[in-house]
């Protein structure tokens, strides 16, 4: 089969999907199929590897593009948000570190961040909590002349105007390639990995990766979306990382523990919701919509409260309107 028999080949099967994509893609309008379709094709016309990978695993090759409308996150190469790689003899779409950020931010999770590498030859201080950090380096330098990588760190800022900063050494960064299948397919068959051509890319990737479990839970719409780049984008660390018990314990009786310190002041729960949307300067829907950094905050306030409890409370909002 000849370049241009796979090519159209591949985009009378893309085609075919028109309808399911538009479906999905107008959940939250971020992408449209035209762009799209043309993105993937011009992808698939200069790599005749990938085609050939797309013409053997056509089932992919459509989930990959009905993934692109589910998460709504472009093939755009410019943006670099998105990409459709080959992967155990399949096609498959992967999000980037700046998809993940770009989706958090659509999200309203975080304002904006980004991902930095540090290397030995550079000066990095971290300044405590909701603080930025000082790294300082020559811009200049190749990244060869600063020394090896000795980590990375993700500076996130939040809706509230307060930062998240995220710090992993390179070993624990290496710890988690080590347990990735194309690591593995490389040590064991010498077969190619992002983790040797996009070193960087993939360590940034994993740390943003790591991060997102601090950053705020969002609405069901959107949540969504970050569960399916989750579930797609491989290679990496788990996006969404399941809590040990220990740490579900912790997270469900503080959130018990705030309900009793409430219920102490003789409030009811749609007044505590929203105490804590005013408190964290932004939406929160239900208690345990909060991260644990979040709990943490609310618990110590309500605690202050409760001890030295002022002779009226305000009114919330829903207690205004009865």
């Amino acid at each position: 089969m000849s370049n241009v028999e796979r090519i159209e080949n591949l985009k009378q099967v893309a085609l075919k999907i028109e309808p399911d994509f538009t479906k999905l893609a107008q959940i939250h309008g971020a992408v449209n199929w035209l762009q799209e379709f043309s993105f993937a094709m011009q992808i698939l016309n200069g790599n005749d590897f990938l085609q050939g990978v797309a013409i053997g695993d056509q089932n992919g090759f459509i989930n990959a593009i009905k993934n692109v409308a589910a998460i709504g996150v472009t093939l755009n190469p410019i943006r670099r948000l998105a990409y459709l790689i080959p992967r155990k003899g399949k096609i498959c779409l992967d999000i980037s570190y700046l998809g993940h950020i770009h989706l958090a931010v659509e999200a309203g999770a975080i304002l904006w961040a980004k991902a930095e590498l540090v290397y030995e030859k550079d000066t990095y201080t971290n300044n405590g909590v909701n603080e930025r950090p000082w790294h300082r380096f020559n811009p200049f330098q190749k990244p060869e002349e600063r020394g090896k990588i000795t980590g990375c760190y993700v500076l996130a800022k939040y809706p509230n105007g307060e930062y998240s900063l995220t710090e992993m050494v390179i070993e624990d960064i290496y710890d988690i390639r080590s347990r990735s299948d194309s690591w593995k397919a490389h040590e064991e068959k010498g077969k190619s990995t992002p983790w040797m051509t996009d070193e960087s890319e993939m360590i940034k990737k994993t740390v943003v990766r790591r991060a997102y479990k601090s950053w705020p839970l969002v609405d069901a719409r959107h949540r969504e979306r970050l569960d399916v780049a989750a579930a797609i984008s491989g290679d990496s660390e788990p996006l969404l990382i399941e809590a040990s018990p220990v740490e579900d314990d912790e997270f469900t009786k503080g959130v018990a523990d705030l309900r009793a310190l409430n219920a102490k002041l003789g409030k009811d729960e749609p007044y505590l919701v929203d105490y804590l949307t005013r408190l964290h300067k932004r939406t929160i829907k239900a208690v345990e919509d909060q991260t644990q950094i979040e709990l943490d905050k609310s618990l110590a306030m309500l605690t202050q409260i409760a001890a030295n409890p002022p002779k009226k409370l305000p009114k919330g909002k829903n207690e205004n309107a009865r």
